[in-house]
């Protein structure tokens, strides 16, 4: 058999991308105007211009489509800071992790919308699985920096401590919108500064 993808395949492919993106955006659009609680699955289905049935052979309920949300929203952010920091690559320096850092920040308000939107959803749902999305992006990086740093702890420690704190003023940033680029890269290198003496051997 074959393991070439068929053109058919292919389209049902993009079938598929596309039912999901418009599920998305129709519940992001939903929020904006009202609690998360509020929203019905045929509500969704109206706004995005897709049927319950097919709904359902996508999402089990929209819990579920709201963490594809936002699994989408930090998939996006982590693709385009990655992308960015390529050039650092090489570079041994503590200021690194504080760019990288920022440029989270900067794409995050970039999505503030969706971010926003989100956040408001029911016993801060939205926001803490968004802080758990964000941890697994820095725990990746965190990861990646272990491959050529010695760390004294366990990585996952590490990242589950920083990204924590980081995730935290990642929102009130978003939510307060008080952000001076040049004088947040200072307080975050500062703290990863600390945290670098702290952590590698």
């Amino acid at each position: 058999m074959s393991l070439m993808t068929t053109p058919i395949e292919k389209k049902e492919d993009a079938r598929i991308l596309r039912t999901r993106n418009e599920l998305r955006q129709g519940l992001l659009r939903l929020l904006k105007e009202r609690p998360f609680e509020k929203i019905t699955v045929k509500e969704i289905c109206v706004e995005s211009g897709i049927n319950k049935m097919t709904f359902y052979k996508h999402y089990d309920d929209k819990y579920d489509l709201l963490d594809d949300c936002v699994k989408t929203i930090s998939h996006q952010i982590y693709v385009d800071v990655a992308n960015e920091k390529a050039e650092e690559a090489c570079e041994d320096s503590r200021e690194v992790v504080a760019h990288f850092a920022i440029r989270i920040i900067d794409h995050c308000l970039a999505h503030k919308d969706s971010i926003l939107s989100i956040s408001q959803c029911p016993s801060s749902l939205g926001t803490e699985v968004f802080k758990n999305a964000m941890q697994q992006i820095i725990s990746g990086y965190i990861q990646e920096m272990a491959t050529h740093m010695r760390f004294r702890y366990d990585t996952g420690d590490i990242a589950a401590f920083l990204s924590g704190g980081f995730s935290t003023l990642l929102m009130r940033v978003v939510h307060e919108g008080d952000y001076n680029r040049d004088r947040y890269f200072q307080f975050v290198a500062s703290l990863f500064d600390a945290a670098y003496m702290a952590f590698i051997i």
